[in-house]
């Protein structure tokens, strides 16, 4: 039965189609963190050696469930999960916890400002994580019109 009070990360809320490429790596990108692509061209969350600018958002494991990581590039209304204790406003940049890939509204020398604004405020009625049947994640919408 359909719970209009639940969001699936993983899936885009916006109008349109969204750009979503598909990476092979050692692991499933769980759905709602930010990935940037590591110089062997594999998807990673955290900064590090090796590790380039943002790709996108993962959309979770990919549709073909070849062990591969479903990336939207640019889109209207992605999830994206937030960091503990987050409440971003509509319309606020959004900053990517370098250590974690989580969304957060407000500049530190541990988060990187990106071109996507919020489209949302916190939601907490939903946003239940991948592989798990219950619970809720805390998560908000952005826009990534010409990407993160």
């Amino acid at each position: 039965m359909h719970d209009a009070t639940k969001h699936a990360l993983g899936t885009t809320k916006g109008p349109g189609k969204p750009t979503v490429t598909n990476h092979k790596g050692a692991a499933v990108i769980t759905a709602g963190l930010a990935v940037r692509l590591k110089s062997d061209d594999t998807p990673a969350v955290a900064t590090g050696s090796g590790v380039g600018e943002f790709l996108g958002i993962s959309l979770g494991r990919d549709l073909s469930d070849t062990g591969r990581t479903a990336v939207c590039r640019a889109g209207l209304g992605v999830p994206l999960k937030l960091a503990s204790g987050v409440t971003p406003a509509p319309g606020e940049t959004v900053y990517i916890v370098n250590a974690t890939g989580e969304g957060h509204n407000s500049a530190d020398a541990a988060r990187t400002a990106t071109a996507a604004i919020y489209a949302s405020a916190k939601l907490t009625t939903g946003g239940m994580a991948e592989g798990e049947s219950s619970g809720t994640v805390d998560f908000a919408y952005v826009d990534m019109v010409g990407g993160l």
